[in-house]
């Protein structure tokens, strides 16, 4: 297995959460996962993720706006992945002028977590 990573997990669907969650720890890697962009941000400084897996339907922020949160407050590279159910060619392009590295549809399976972690491998946080 490659180095551990540190990923934020955004999502508001506690059952979905729990399994992905449980997935990414399974693969080895560190989670922390939480139910609202709110909780996304308060947790990013101190987290510091290589990789950010949010839900573009969060209750109190899009995971669009989210993201740009994200892009700003980073003090370094970080891979964007939105993991939601909202797959049409408009909500993809929404994505990625938003600053989103990848669109995926739900239910995300362990290649397309695999991948992304591996991608994730080149993202250093500022200090560790």
């Amino acid at each position: 297995m490659d180095e551990r990573r540190r990923v934020l997990l955004v999502e508001d669907d506690r059952d979905t959460r729990e399994v992905i969650a449980e997935l990414l720890e399974l693969l080895g890697h560190e989670c922390r996962s939480v139910g609202s962009a709110r909780s996304a941000l308060e947790a990013l400084a101190a987290f510091e993720p290589n990789l950010v897996l949010l839900d573009i339907g969060l209750p109190d922020m899009n995971g669009h706006e989210l993201a740009r949160e994200v892009r700003a407050r980073c003090r370094h590279d970080v891979i964007i992945a939105a993991v939601t159910g909202h797959v049409q060619p408009s909500d993809v392009k929404r994505s990625f002028e938003a600053g989103i590295n990848e669109h995926l549809a739900k239910p995300i399976g362990t290649h397309a977590l695999r991948r992304l972690i591996e991608r994730a491998r080149t993202c250093e946080p500022a200090s560790v």
